[in-house]
Formats: structure tokens, C-alpha cells, sequence
């Protein structure tokens, strides 16, 4: 998909480019984040480098959970992902 990937636009760059759906909460979680909308567009650079690097695929955790909670609670949060990342 050609779009603007959301770690590129974080740093001013915001030229479109071709992008891969990245799913926040993968694994067993992946289905509830596609139903949640819990997903980015990142360019290839990018989604390789989620996957090696724990601290920003937490910090990705962390992001998306607080965007939530301004017009959720903790417990909807919960109940979608089963686990607190904050």
C-alpha cells in the first residue's frame, strides 16, 4: 500500500511510499488487532527492523494501548488484548 510509514512521519519525513500492514499486538493477538485497528503502515526498513528490536516493538505496545485509554478504559483495553503494556 502506498502510504506514509507512521516511524518515518514520527522523525518530518512524510513522502509517501510503499508500506506493510504491521499489526501492534501479533501473535495470538494478531486477529484482535486487526478487528481493534491496532496496526501502523510501516515502510520495508522499517517493519524488518520492529521485528529485531524489542525496545521500539514495546515502545509501539505502550503507544497504541495510551492512544486507546483517552477514550477507553484500562478494562475495554483488557479485554481485547488481555495483557497491561503500561
Amino acid at each position: 500500500m502506498i502510504t506514509v510509514c507512521y516511524l518515518c512521519s514520527r522523525v518530518g519525513r512524510t513522502e509517501p511510499t510503499y508500506c506493510h500492514k504491521h499489526h501492534i499486538y501479533g501473535g495470538r493477538n494478531r486477529q484482535a488487532s486487526e478487528k481493534a485497528g491496532f496496526y501502523i503502515y510501516l515502510c520495508p526498513k522499517h517493519h524488518a527492523e520492529i521485528h529485531r528490536n524489542y525496545k521500539l516493538m514495546e515502545w509501539t505496545h505502550k503507544q497504541t494501548q495510551r492512544e486507546f485509554e483517552e477514550t477507553h478504559t484500562r478494562e475495554e483495553f483488557m479485554k481485547i488484548i488481555g495483557r497491561n503494556y503500561l
